[in-house]
């Protein structure tokens, strides 16, 4: 669409995944990386490897018979002379094996010695810049700048259309078919929904990606395929901050270098990568950074149950406790707000926090300390002097943006909307920041309701879900189609199944836990807590080491209070009593609940001026949506403009481009194709796509669209800069 070419952003987008199908194929059909793989002794060859191999042979002699052999007299002859055992592979792919790698070596050679003879004096290892059939046969064809792909499938039709060659035609759709089969294991379609299932497709998609090829060649695969639109403007790129580091001292200077030097390494890398890459280009999308956490189940009882009492600092920070995971975390955010701050222009690039994968898992809570971290004042300057050109000049340093992954996938509407809340309210989130899905925010209730008539859930989360509607309608006095009276009995109750004895526990008790879980430094708490057990067990040693309140007989004093509900909160035996399952059935009070608390977050939302990123295909892949045109985006910013129902920021992006075949030009057309089937006339259409693009952009932690020419200067000078940071 013409409107699209006046710019438009990515900024939600995962850069294990991020580049397409034809660059996927042009990588598993290249020989340069079979030659790589297979002479490569720590290489592990899969049941696949046998007939791809065969294929990628195959796409090149096809595509060299169709140029040079076709129409000459005994064509027919050539594969079945020359090539036999493609033949063989293709129509019995499960038949064929190698058994040991020299018979794989062998067998390699023998086959590129077949194609020299007939294509030249080729060296595949020079062809891993690019198709090997852009290299050899349509090198002519480059300037149309087309896959090659789309070459050879198209003369193979022509051919098979005015030769009739049955045999050709067989292979040819052999080809096909494998082919198929092999993307139908990457791409994930919406029979069944939901972020687990994704996660199947996400690990087979990146791992077909990774395998048999360097970092570097991979970021060049998923560079051609985004830098290569020329709408593009502002490009987001999300990594991985996930490391290796389990021990962290964050008292001791040296190991906190080491661990600000280990984040650079990786950014520095792919910077200089970029520089690299859009040099001699006439233009390129400006580029953003956005490290995020990656969340999953938190508490490893792997050595058997301890608790935050009895476990040494060494051995807490060796296994994934909530106690290390929240330090861990913490000490990253302060590491990237340091090197925003020490390294030039490094603001401008490294420009977001996120955190992303399974909702389910982790709990907002967990990350709250180390979002609030990386805004800490402490380690970053408002404007930064250092020297350009034997010139001092001052510099702004850019505030980082923030990002989470939330409302996505959920067992129940409410979780999804408390834990945006608890987002947007506990992490201190600013005018700009974005919420990546929300969909939780705009779902169709009733559609949900029906698909939904009884939900499981753990304990601990159904408790956190009426303590924050209980805070919504107490603590914010918003009017909720609900009874506080009958909230606080339903609280009540859930909370006696857990901590069995209730003495000293009230809802006020409860939700002030649940509030001062999300602050950072609990370690006063843990040390006066563990005070008061160690006296307990000096009186009655047959109590034990574990923090069972309700363990304590014969006492009238109040047993539970603020600190003690908190502590249960990373303790392995509460762990365990959070988890517990409880049956839910949804009735027409909890639609008319679910409704209001969903006009109660859009108002929020768009009263701080905070962006949604929605997906749409992803988002009919993991969230309950029915089509396009009933998406959830529709309810956040809606295309009446007589009643319009809400107007929050929203912006269209790609999400994982490998699993879902698409990318953000893409999905702003299914959006337009989607409303204009949903009934909406092309002009308002049009109207409301040019909106969303332009919040796209709007939205973006890049604050500048850049040349080529200003980027390389700037990443230079931050590569001098990491360089020097590098020796101290």
């Amino acid at each position: 669409m013409a409107n699209l070419k006046r710019g438009m952003a990515e900024t939600h987008l995962h850069i294990n995944v991020s580049s397409d199908y034809l660059m996927l194929w042009e990588k598993t059909t290249n020989l340069a990386i079979w030659k790589e793989y297979i002479f490569n002794p720590e290489s592990k060859f899969e049941g696949q490897d046998y007939v791809l191999f065969h294929l990628s042979v195959y796409r090149c002699a096809a595509a060299y018979f169709l140029e040079y052999e076709a129409w000459k007299p005994g064509s027919e002859k050539f594969f079945p002379e020359i090539f036999p055992e493609l033949i063989q592979s293709m129509q019995k792919p499960d038949a064929g094996k190698w058994e040991t790698r020299e018979e794989k070596i062998l067998y390699f050679e023998e086959m590129e010695k077949r194609c020299r003879k007939y294509m030249g004096e080729i060296d595949v290892l020079k062809m891993r810049e690019k198709d090997i059939l852009s290299y050899v046969l349509y090198e002519r064809y480059e300037e149309l700048d087309t896959s090659p792909e789309y070459f050879f499938l198209a003369k193979s039709l022509g051919y098979i259309r005015e030769s009739q060659d049955i045999q050709y035609a067989k292979l040819f759709l052999q080809y096909i078919r494998i082919k198929n089969t092999f993307f139908s294991k990457i791409f994930q379609r919406n029979i069944v929904q939901g972020l687990n299932w994704f996660q199947n497709y996400f690990s087979k998609a990146s791992g077909s990606f990774r395998r048999g090829i360097t970092q570097e060649r991979r970021w060049d695969y998923i560079l051609k395929t985004q830098v290569n639109n020329n709408a593009l403007k502002k490009l987001e790129f999300r990594m991985s901050v996930d490391t290796e580091r389990k021990f962290y001292d964050e008292n001791n200077p040296l190991v906190q270098l080491e661990l600000q030097k280990e984040i650079l390494r990786e950014i520095g890398k792919f910077l200089s990568h970029y520089r690299k890459y859009i040099h001699g280009k006439e233009d390129a999308p400006t580029i953003g950074i956005v490290l995020h956490f990656n969340k999953r189940k938190s508490l490893d009882n792997s050595s058997g149950y301890f608790c935050w009492r009895r476990a040494a600092e060494s051995q807490i920070y060796n296994t994934q406790h909530k106690i290390a995971l929240r330090r861990k975390c913490v000490n990253i955010a302060r590491a990237i707000a340091v090197i925003r701050n020490e390294i030039p222009y490094l603001d401008e690039y490294l420009v977001g926090l996120d955190a992303a994968s399974d909702e389910n898992a982790v709990e907002p809570w967990l990350f709250s300390p180390a979002y609030n971290e990386v805004r800490n004042r402490l380690y970053s300057d408002m404007v930064k002097a250092f020297g350009k050109d034997g010139k001092k000049i001052y510099k702004r340093i850019q505030n980082i943006g923030l990002t989470y992954h939330v409302g996505e996938d959920y067992r129940h509407i409410m979780s999804g909307l408390r834990h945006i809340d608890e987002v947007i309210e506990k992490y201190n989130y600013r005018s700009c920041d974005r919420i990546g899905h929300g969909i939780a925010l705009g779902v169709d209730v009733d559609y949900w309701m029906e698909n939904n008539r009884n939900v499981l859930m753990p304990l601990g989360e159904y408790l956190d879900n009426l303590l924050w509607v209980w805070g919504v309608v107490i603590e914010n006095k918003y009017e909720l189609p609900v009874s506080a009276y009958a909230l606080e009995g339903k609280i009540l109750e859930i909370a006696s199944k857990i901590y069995c004895n209730m003495a000293g526990i009230t809802v006020h008790v409860l939700y002030q836990a649940y509030q001062e879980k999300f602050k950072r430094n609990l370690n006063e708490m843990f040390w006066q807590q563990d005070e008061d057990f160690e006296k307990r067990e000096r009186k009655d040693p047959s109590l034990g080491m574990a923090c069972r309140y309700d363990a304590e007989p014969g006492t009238k004093e109040s047993l539970w209070n603020v600190s003690k509900i908190i502590c249960t909160y990373f303790c392995s035996i509460y762990e365990d009593k959070y988890n517990q399952v409880i049956w839910l059935e949804t009735t027409e009070e909890d639609a008319k609940l679910l409704k209001t608390l969903q006009i109660y977050m859009m108002e929020k939302i768009q009263r701080r001026g905070i962006y949604i990123e929605t997906n749409p295909t992803s988002n009919l892949a993991i969230g309950e949506i029915e089509s396009l045109y009933s998406h959830y985006i529709l309810n956040l910013n809606s295309l009446e403009e007589e009643r319009p129902r809400h107007n929050l920021m929203v912006t269209i992006n790609s999400d994982d481009p490998m699993v879902f075949n698409t990318n953000v030009e893409n999905e702003l057309a299914y959006m337009y194709h989607g409303l204009i089937h949903g009934g909406y006339d092309s002009k308002t259409t049009l109207e409301w796509i040019d909106k969303v693009r332009q919040y796209g952009l709007e939205s973006s932690f890049i604050q500048k669209v850049k040349t080529v020419q200003e980027m390389e200067g700037e990443i230079t000078i931050i590569e001098k800069a990491i360089e020097n940071f590098m020796k101290r």
